[in-house]
């Protein structure tokens, strides 16, 4: 079962107890309704770790030339995102990545 991430407060909340009120792993999981490795986790890392993810294939500099080109005309909004790689970058971005990037900024 999925359990959402902690937040800063809970995990200095499972801090305190096992540290300054000596609770075992187990009784605090069953006083929170966290989980195991949660509390664990919790315990081990006070600062959770930056999710790792794929970082994006634009650069700061071709994702403001998109919006430029997608926001100056009407007929560029209405291209699709093959046309708009053909067009503005000669094909060096797939569709998938001109999708992604708009659907990110808010386009």
């Amino acid at each position: 079962m999925a359990r959402k991430h902690l937040t800063e407060a809970q995990r200095a909340e499972i801090r305190t107890l096992y540290f300054t009120g000596g609770l075992s792993k187990p009784k605090i999981v069953e006083l929170t309704g966290y989980g195991l490795g949660q509390v664990k986790r919790a315990i081990k890392d006070p600062i959770p770790q930056k999710r790792s993810g794929r970082p994006p294939v634009m650069g700061p500099e071709q994702q403001q030339e998109l919006i430029e080109f997608v926001t100056a005309s009407k007929k560029n909004r209405r291209m699709g995102f093959l046309e708009l790689s053909t067009t503005l970058f000669n094909g060096v971005f797939g569709e998938y990545a001109i999708r992604s990037t708009l659907r990110r900024l808010g386009y």
